[in-house]
C-alpha cells in the first residue's frame, strides 16, 4: 500500500484556512487506486459556461424547431440531433444553422420506426442512430445511408431508457435489463442490468454486469390501472448513478456518500472521494416535496397512500454524472433549495410532476479522470436537462435546456476558467 499527499502547487498537507491548488492523497492497495480530495482545486476557483448558440428559438422558422430531443452528439463541425417528435435526426452546424435532416419516419432503407438515441464512431466518423427496436443504422454525416445493424440480445428490453455510446474503437455500447415479475403484486423490478458491446458488423463481442442494486428501497409507487403502476422516486433519496466513458470505463457510484468508482477495461479500478458536508433539506422544502409526491401519485391512484421510506434529512451527494470528451468527469450536484416565487398548485397530477414549488441551487463538481483530482466547481445553465447525456469536449459544453414555456432548446456554451489554468488539467 503506497499512500501519497500530494497538492498542484505544495506538497504539503492540507492545512486550516485558504490554500492555493488541489490538496488530497492518493492510496494504491491492489489493482485499486483511491484518490481522495481533502482541499482545494486544481483550477483554483470556479469555472464558467458562457452561452455562445442556441438551437430551437424558432428564430430560424421551421427548421429551427424542434420536438422531443432523445440525443445529442457531434463533429468538430455539426451538432447532431435525435428528434423523437419529427422521427429524424436533425443536423445544425456550430453557429446553430440548420444544415440538412438525416433519416424519416418509415420502414425503409435509412427510415425509422422511432428514433431513441445517437452517437458519432470517432473513428470511421460516421453517425450511429438507434430506434426503439434495437437496430442501429449507420450514416455518413453528409447523410448517406450505410446499413443496418440488428445485435441479439437477450430477455426484455427497456427500450428508450436504453443508453448509448460509441467508443474510440468505434464499437456500440447499450444498456439491456431484464425484468422479473413480484409475487406480491407490486409493478416488476430490474433483475440484471448489463452493458453489452456491439462491434460494427452488429456481433455482441462483450457483455458486463452493471454494478447498481438490484432494488430501489427508496421508491414509490401508485397502481395506474389493472397490473400498471407509477414508479416514483422518493424525493431527496439516494439512488445508483452511472455513466461510460468514451474507452468504455464504467463509473459508478450510490449517491448515499460521496464516492464515484470507476471501472478500467483491463480491470483497474480509480476510486474518487471528496470531504463535503451533506445539503440539509429544510422543513419548508420537505413539506413542499410531500405536497408534491401526493399531487402525482394522488392524481393516478385516489386515495393513494405513501408506501416506502420517509423523505431523507439530507440530499443525495450528487444526482447524475458525465463523463466528456476530455478525459473529466462532471458530477451534477444540489444544494439549498428555495421556493419558486408566485407558485401556485398545478390542477393536473402531470403539472405537478414539470412545475414544482421548490428548486435547488444546482452544479457541476469537476474531476480529472485519470488522476482523479478534482478541477473545480461549474454552475449548471439555466434550465439544463441532465437527460439526454450533454456532450462535452475540451471547452464546448452543449445540452438541451428548457425554457420557461416548456420548449426544448438545444444550447452550445463555451467553458471559462480562472485565468492561467488549463479547462483541462
Amino acid at each position: 500500500v503506497l499512500l501519497a499527499v500530494f497538492a498542484c502547487e505544495s506538497a504539503s498537507p492540507p492545512q486550516a484556512g485558504p490554500r492555493a491548488g488541489w490538496q488530497g492523497e492518493a492510496v494504491w492497495e491492489g489493482d485499486t487506486l483511491t484518490v481522495r480530495t481533502l482541499a482545494g482545486s486544481v483550477w483554483g476557483g470556479d469555472g464558467e459556461l458562457i452561452e455562445e448558440m442556441a438551437i430551437g428559438t424558432e428564430v430560424g422558422g421551421e427548421n429551427d424547431l424542434l420536438g422531443q430531443v432523445l440525443g445529442i452528439d457531434a463533429t468538430r463541425d455539426r451538432i447532431f440531433i435525435a428528434d423523437g417528435i419529427f422521427v429524424m435526426v436533425r443536423v445544425f452546424d456550430m453557429e446553430g444553422n440548420h444544415v440538412m435532416n438525416i433519416g424519416r419516419h418509415g420502414g425503409g432503407p435509412g427510415e425509422f420506426s422511432s428514433v431513441t438515441d445517437l452517437g458519432v464512431d470517432p473513428t470511421r466518423g460516421q453517425l450511429v442512430v438507434r430506434e426503439g427496436s434495437g437496430a442501429l443504422h449507420r450514416f455518413t454525416p453528409w447523410g448517406e445511408y450505410l446499413g443496418t445493424l440488428r445485435p441479439r440480445l437477450f430477455g426484455s428490453i427497456s427500450g428508450p431508457e436504453l443508453l448509448l455510446r460509441v467508443t474510440r474503437e468505434g464499437n456500440t455500447l447499450v444498456r439491456h435489463s431484464t425484468f422479473r415479475t413480484n409475487p406480491d403484486g407490486r409493478p416488476p423490478m430490474v433483475l440484471t442490468t448489463a452493458l453489452y458491446t456491439v462491434d460494427s458488423a452488429g456481433a455482441v463481442t462483450d457483455s458486463m454486469d452493471m454494478p447498481m442494486h438490484e432494488e430501489d428501497e427508496f421508491s414509490l409507487r401508485a397502481q395506474a390501472g389493472e397490473g400498471s403502476y407509477l414508479p416514483l422516486s422518493v424525493p431527496f433519496g439516494p439512488a445508483d448513478v452511472w455513466g461510460i466513458t468514451r474507452d468504455g470505463s464504467i463509473v459508478w457510484g450510490n449517491s448515499s456518500e460521496y464516492r464515484l468508482e470507476i471501472r478500467l477495461p483491463d480491470g483497474r479500478r480509480t476510486v474518487l472521494e471528496r470531504e463535503v458536508e451533506p445539503v440539509r433539506v429544510l422543513p419548508e422544502e420537505r413539506d413542499a416535496a410531500e405536497r408534491r409526491v401526493y399531487g402525482i401519485m394522488g392524481g393516478v391512484q385516489p386515495g393513494w397512500a405513501w408506501n416506502g421510506p420517509g423523505i431523507p434529512d439530507t440530499k443525495p451527494y450528487f444526482s447524475a454524472l458525465f463523463p466528456d470528451r476530455s478525459g473529466r468527469l462532471w458530477v451534477l450536484r444540489e444544494g439549498e433549495g428555495h421556493p419558486v416565487e408566485g407558485w401556485t398548485a398545478p390542477d393536473d397530477w402531470t403539472d405537478w410532476r414539470r412545475y414544482p414549488a421548490w428548486v435547488s441551487e444546482r452544479w457541476f463538481d469537476v474531476f480529472e479522470e485519470e488522476s482523479g483530482r478534482y478541477l473545480g466547481r461549474v454552475d449548471v445553465p439555466e434550465g439544463f436537462l441532465p437527460e439526454p447525456e450533454p456532450l462535452i469536449d475540451g471547452d464546448t459544453f452543449i445540452c438541451l435546456t428548457e425554457d420557461e414555456m416548456g420548449r426544448p432548446i438545444v444550447r452550445r456554451y463555451r467553458l471559462r476558467v480562472p485565468s492561467g489554468q488549463s479547462s483541462t488539467a
